[in-house]
């Protein structure tokens, strides 16, 4: 257990790493619009919204084709129902959301060398397209047919103006959060990005955690089912073997943390935490800010 925990661990943010770094490029003007989107991101990965599957049970009367065509109406209707949701909550679509989660290092898959912005460009069509020419017409009027179709790529690709989209009830969420930091820019930027850390260190040990607690469950399941399937075994024995393994899958669970500042098992007083050198109040503080804005399911 004590590898499996080390290599959880490993696997924990840490306040160094790039997804935290890059955001320290950006100045005032940008700051507002950069914590609205770090704050989106994890929504919709603390909502797990982009992992979900549309599941229908196939009829007895339905053959495969139709199954498949009502497989495809209900994933339509899931995703319509979701792009409703995200723009009444955040002014975007889904995909636009998903788009941005694929371009930023909050996925951990952007390197440090990459090109990275909080521009967010949306094209709706391809660079590439094939157009039908008359060639007795006119050079100018060839120009103009290709200009046409450059202006409607442009158009349809265009950087989105993001507090013009987000609606108005979110954007006052993020203006209040906003305020609850220093305001002093350079402090306020350290602290917004010391409180993005703190969420995902929290959500990463909790995680880490209950994956843990369940392989150990899964585990004494499968030896509690194997001794009651044993024919060679006597039931006083039975018995024993069962209240053996019961405590010993019960010391195996790990306690989750507390958040209480004072106390030797919180989040904020475990090592990997105290790497950070965020002081344990300002810790709890500033996690509750990002918590109240993420954990809220949409409307």
């Amino acid at each position: 257990m004590k590898n499996e925990i080390e290599e959880y661990d490993n696997n924990i943010h840490k306040r160094t790493d790039y997804r935290y770094r890059h955001l320290e490029q950006y100045d005032e003007n940008e700051l507002m619009q950069v914590f609205s989107i770090e704050l989106i991101l994890r929504y919709h990965d603390y909502h797990k919204i982009l992992e979900q599957e549309t599941f229908c049970e196939r009829l007895d009367s339905e053959s495969e084709e139709e199954f498949d065509i009502r497989m495809d109406l209900c994933q339509f209707e899931r995703l319509q129902k979701l792009d409703e949701q995200t723009t009444r909550h955040f002014g975007l679509l889904l995909g636009e959301i998903s788009r941005m989660y694929i371009m930023h290092p909050y996925n951990d898959f952007t390197q440090e060398n990459d090109e990275v912005t909080i521009l967010i460009r949306c094209p709706s069509q391809t660079s590439i397209i094939n157009i039908d020419l008359d060639l007795n017409l006119s050079e100018e009027e060839l120009i103009a047919i290709v200009l046409k179709h450059k202006k409607s790529f442009d158009d349809n690709s265009k950087v989105i103006d993001f507090f013009k989209r987000v609606n108005d009830i979110y954007a006052d969420k993020i203006q209040v959060a906003f305020t609850d930091f220093p305001i002093k820019f350079s402090e306020k930027r350290k602290a917004i990005i010391d409180a993005l850390f703190i969420f995902d260190y929290i959500q990463d040990r909790q995680n880490a955690i209950n994956e843990l607690n369940e392989e150990a469950k899964n585990s004494y399941k499968e030896s509690e089912a194997s001794i009651l399937k044993d024919t060679l075994t006597d039931e006083k024995n039975k018995k024993r073997k069962l209240k053996e393994i019961q405590i010993e899958y019960k010391n195996s669970l790990i306690k989750m943390p507390s958040f209480n500042t004072s106390s030797k098992n919180s989040y904020f007083t475990e090592e990997l935490f105290q790497q950070s050198k965020i002081p344990s109040g300002t810790a709890k503080k500033y996690f509750y800010i990002i918590k109240n804005l993420i954990t809220n399911t949409l409307p």
